[in-house]
């Protein structure tokens, strides 16, 4: 018998989960835990979604107060915090099962004080909220192999951990709620810097004389090796700027960070600099395309 059927098997003493919000991140952990046995509930604002998923397999309700009725987990993937605060506070949302004892996880990355609020806003109900940002792909949703940073009270982590281990490969238990955004925040940052340097470089080289598939041979193989040059160095030679993450969207890591920062006493010139590009890209009209498409202000000063 294969492992898979194995896992399956396994899931059967397994109590539903509830998720809402079933866009490209969202959707792919739904669909992973739907292979896997898991009978999910679960609710997306938009109409077509709702069928395409009640198609594959997941009961689908018509808001998060429904979801809520029907599990004690309920999983938000959302794309930022206002649309969290509805999800949980707004007509039909997850607050009006008032009597229902709730366990929160929020998959969405919004700001570290946001998470605090949240929680603090909930501590008198029954529901309780922990913040559980995701790094990764669709791809690693969809294969169960995500990176996740759970922050919130222990005996939680404790009760959702082998659901959070069929999302996901690496899980780390982070501290009190707001700890997994900032945690998030901080690996972000590191990725976006990498992202801004590929970005200034790789005009750069074109303007020495360089080849540019052979310096992308280089990224991609010597000691500049990483995640940000494999996933981003190939379609910009493609120009391929669209179909990944939105920068503007991209930004509430650096806004994030910046709150953070206001209680870090030392310059942090690396990532202020980072900043400054992201802001210019965004200033350029960039902000619906990928992180990469910062590659065209430096394509763009080179030819002046």
């Amino acid at each position: 018998m294969s492992n898979s059927r194995t896992k399956i098997n396994k899931l059967d003493s397994f109590e539903p989960v509830g998720f809402v919000g079933l866009g490209s991140m969202g959707g792919a952990i739904v669909k992973n835990l739907l292979d896997k046995g898991v009978c999910v509930h679960a609710y997306d604002k938009k109409k077509a979604v709702r069928r395409i998923f009640r198609d594959a397999g997941a009961i689908v309700h018509e808001s998060p107060a429904h979801v809520a009725l029907q599990t004690k987990y309920v999983f938000l993937c959302l794309p930022f915090a206002p649309q969290v605060e509805k999800a949980l506070f707004g007509v039909n949302g997850l607050t009006q099962e008032k009597e229902k004892k709730l366990i929160v996880v929020d998959l969405s990355t919004i700001y570290s004080s946001d998470a605090e609020l949240l929680n603090a806003k909930l501590r008198k109900t029954n529901i309780s909220y922990s913040d559980c940002p995701i790094s990764g792909l669709p791809k690693k949703a969809r294969d169960g192999t995500l990176t996740l940073m759970f922050g919130g009270l222990k005996p939680e982590y404790k009760e959702v951990l082998p659901i959070l281990k069929l999302i996901g490969e690496h899980i780390m238990y982070c501290g009190q709620c707001g700890t997994g955004q900032t945690m998030k925040s901080l690996n972000n940052i590191v990725y976006n810097i990498n992202i801004a340097a590929i970005s200034e470089m790789l005009p750069v080289a074109v303007k020495v004389g360089l080849d540019p598939v052979d310096f992308a041979t280089v990224l991609l193989n010597g000691s500049a090796r990483s995640f940000a040059s494999e996933h981003f160095v190939p379609k910009i030679l493609r120009r391929e700027f669209r179909g990944d993450y939105q920068l503007q969207s991209a930004y509430k890591d650096i806004e994030n960070f910046l709150k953070l920062k206001e209680n870090i006493p030392i310059e942090l010139p690396v990532f202020e600099a980072m900043g400054n590009v992201y802001r210019e890209a965004l200033e350029k009209g960039y902000g619906k395309e990928s992180k990469s498409a910062m590659v065209k202000l430096y394509e763009e000063k080179l030819r002046k």
